[in-house]
């Protein structure tokens, strides 16, 4: 297991790589719990992406306790890992996502959903496109769901 500060360096590259989060391993992840309360939404936003990339049950509590936290740039960084690593519980955090008050968010939450997503996740989609009041949200929405099957 790293330490706090060894994982806090890794993550502390100015340009996160695959090869970064590569080494980072399920006995890690009370490091990465402990970084969401720090100050810098950077380095939270970088734990979310480390932990999209373990597969174990506590990893999926996290990243669903991760969909609430209050800084958008966590969430972001939320919806953007779960799509990329098509994560276990990525289909419950984007339909929790798609909610979210924050348009930039709805917007990475969107960009998220693939041809793996629930059927569940693209009626949620389907109903933004034609319900959502935001317009850029609804052509995003409507934008998804024809490259969808």
């Amino acid at each position: 297991m790293k330490t706090y500060d060894d994982i806090r360096n890794l993550l502390s590259a100015i340009e996160p790589t695959e090869e970064m989060y590569s080494g980072l391993t399920a006995d890690d992840l009370p490091q990465l719990q402990s970084m969401m309360s720090e100050a810098e939404p950077w380095l939270a936003a970088r734990a979310v992406f480390a932990a999209s990339r373990l597969p174990t049950s506590a990893a999926h509590a996290f990243l669903i306790k991760a969909s609430t936290d209050h800084r958008p740039q966590v969430r972001v960084a939320l919806a953007a890992s779960v799509g990329q690593t098509q994560h276990p519980v990525a289909d419950e955090v984007l339909l929790r996502l798609l909610d979210d008050g924050d348009m930039g968010v709805k917007k990475f939450a969107i960009g998220a959903i693939g041809s793996h997503s629930s059927t569940q996740l693209k009626e949620k989609l389907s109903s933004l496109a034609s319900q959502t009041q935001d317009s850029y949200i609804r052509q995003l929405a409507r934008e998804k769901s024809k490259l969808l099957p």
